[in-house]
Parts: structure tokens; C-alpha cells; sequence
């Protein structure tokens, strides 16, 4: 119902929806741990000098 009362526009529907979608994200615990963004940090960065290799010269330049 609220769904389609937001899709109709209603304004005070809408704020209300929007309203209560931020509340409930505010109170969400956070999935990530200090330890967790650590690891997600070294996954996509730490990737290691044969990568770059590919198309750098000699020097890594």
C-alpha cells in the first residue's frame, strides 16, 4: 500500500516513507569491523608488483 501510495505521489506518504527508510538505516548495526575494512583494503589494493608489470617498463614507470 505504501508502495503504491509513494508511486501516486502522495507527498506526506512519500516524506513518511522516506522518514521511516532513514530511520531504520540509521540503527543498523555496521558490518564492518575495523579488522574487516582492513582486510577489504588489502584485497583490492595490495595486488602486487606482477600486475602492474603488465604494461609498466622496467622501472615501474
Amino acid at each position: 500500500v505504501l508502495g503504491a501510495m509513494y508511486r501516486a505521489g502522495e507527498s506526506e506518504t512519500r516524506r513518511t516513507l522516506l522518514s521511516t527508510l532513514n530511520g531504520i538505516a540509521k540503527r543498523r548495526p555496521r558490518r564492518n569491523t575495523l579488522s574487516g575494512s582492513q582486510a577489504n583494503i588489502h584485497h583490492h589494493y595490495d595486488i602486487g608488483n606482477d600486475f602492474y608489470r603488465l604494461w609498466l617498463d622496467d622501472e615501474m614507470q
